[in-house]
């Protein structure tokens, strides 16, 4: 069962290293993005309601705890309004917009570098397969085209690159636009709960 992937590599030639580490990069920066993205998860709809109903009966401490207790954009977001919810409406938006802001990279770290690496994984395939047929053409330009092993090096090298190639870069390219998608969403729930806090808060000042 192992021969075949060992084969593959080195029938490659060295266009297979960086073939292999950009796999490995994407695949361990997926993984962190799937967890981070699982971690972060949490019940923005309830958590905002019971966040406005303790604001409601003027119950600050609970509030504190909630955010406290509840993992997530949202929750550090509205915590850091609440410090300063006592004060005017400006003051607690642009609190907001600074959290928001602060939290945004996290949420899109490294998407951008798994759609870079996803789309560049071709390309490389694609310079193994160069390389592979200007090793072909040497061997017929030494050999002739008499000798069949002497040519399948160079062509065995330009498809297995080519397989290679596309095997990790199709899935990457999936993922990202998977992550992306899941990203922007829960950016927008963000967005749509804090003018949701920003409308409760409007009342309890009034």
């Amino acid at each position: 069962m192992t021969e075949v992937p060992l084969k593959a590599i080195t029938g490659g030639g060295l266009v297979m290293i960086p073939l292999i580490i950009t796999s490995l990069v994407i695949w361990y920066l997926i993984i962190e993005r799937l967890t981070h993205l699982r971690n972060e998860k949490m019940d923005m709809e309830a958590f905002m309601s019971h966040l406005l109903m303790f604001l409601e009966q003027n119950k600050r401490e609970q509030a504190h705890k909630l955010c406290d207790l509840t993992p997530g954009p949202l929750s550090r977001i509205i915590a850091s309004a609440l410090r300063v919810i006592e004060k005017r409406r400006e003051s607690v938006e642009r609190i907001i917009r600074e959290a928001s802001l602060s939290e945004t990279p996290g949420l899109l770290k490294n998407l951008s570098v798994i759609g870079i690496l996803a789309a560049v994984t071709p390309l490389l395939g694609l310079l193994g397969t160069v390389s592979g047929m200007v090793t072909t053409f040497r061997a017929i330009n030494l050999y002739g085209t008499g000798d069949p092993e002497a040519l399948a090096g160079g062509i065995s090298e330009a498809l297995i690159t080519t397989q290679y190639g596309l095997i990790i870069g199709i899935p990457g390219i999936m993922f990202y636009f998977y992550l992306s998608s899941r990203t922007d969403n829960l950016i927008k729930d963000i967005d749509k709960q804090i003018l949701k806090f920003l409308n409760g808060v409007k009342q309890l000042h009034k």
